[in-house]
């Protein structure tokens, strides 16, 4: 909107309630989802999309070798990335949580080794199964949690909000608090610079209100240096 000329600052104001009431949706959803075994699963997997900005597929094709809790960070290899490049995605707190609920998770599917997937293929309706006893795959990842999710939100009468939308949360919200362009790319793994610009205009509002907050927290200062930069030219004997 912004290189075809259509952006307007009233827009401002409408993306920045949008990202702040998907925040609200949020809360919601994972209140709603821990009273319900069936949808924790979901829930765990948004708390990493909306806390790293991680596609569903990333996180539904990370390994166990991929996880680094004690460096916050997760490894995204360069074969399950869109744009086929390898990036370290920072683990924010929420993301953490909801990462150390899963590894708890595939650990008691029996997910032990760096290989194993963190998303275990569950194989109860699966005819590919070896072994009828065999309930889940570790070295396969599961193929989503589309239904759970899409109950889950329909119970949060949130009809419509798709798993991606955390992703264009996390970007939103990265854009508000003023971080880099750079290091928004960085962590979400954008193919070009022009994903990302559509939200400059955020972070440009980010600095203003930035600016206006230390300006007032200088106000002081600033008044006190004015009286006496009056004082001294009130005093100044003029030159003859």
């Amino acid at each position: 909107m912004t290189f075809a000329g259509c952006w307007m600052p009233e827009l401002e104001v409408g993306l920045s309630a949008f990202a702040r009431d998907k925040t609200d949706q949020l809360v919601t959803i994972i209140t709603e989802a821990m009273a319900n075994e069936y949808w924790q699963l979901a829930v765990y997997c948004a708390a990493v999309a909306a806390g790293t900005g991680c596609r569903g597929g990333e996180i539904r094709h990370l390994q166990l070798r991929d996880i680094d809790l004690d460096g916050g960070k997760i490894r995204i290899v360069r074969e399950i990335a869109k744009n086929r490049k390898e990036r370290q995605p920072r683990l924010m707190a929420l993301a953490d949580w909801g990462m150390r609920q899963l590894l708890l998770r595939a650990q008691a599917l029996g997910a032990t080794e760096p290989q194993h997937y963190l998303l275990p293929l569950s194989l109860t309706r699966s005819r590919s199964a070896k072994d009828k006893n065999q309930k889940f795959d570790v070295n396969r990842p599961m193929t989503g949690w589309v239904k759970s999710w899409r109950k889950l939100t329909q119970k949060c009468n949130m009809d419509g909000l798709r798993f991606h939308d955390l992703r264009h949360t996390f970007r939103t919200l990265g854009a508000e608090a003023g971080v880099p362009l750079e290091v928004m790319m960085a962590q979400l793994g954008h193919m070009d610079r022009e994903t990302s610009l559509e939200y400059v205009h955020i972070q440009q509002q980010a600095l203003e209100r930035a600016k206006q907050l230390i300006e007032s927290e200088q106000a002081p200062v600033l008044a006190a240096a004015q009286r006496s930069s009056g004082a001294a030219d009130g005093s100044a004997t003029p030159k003859v």
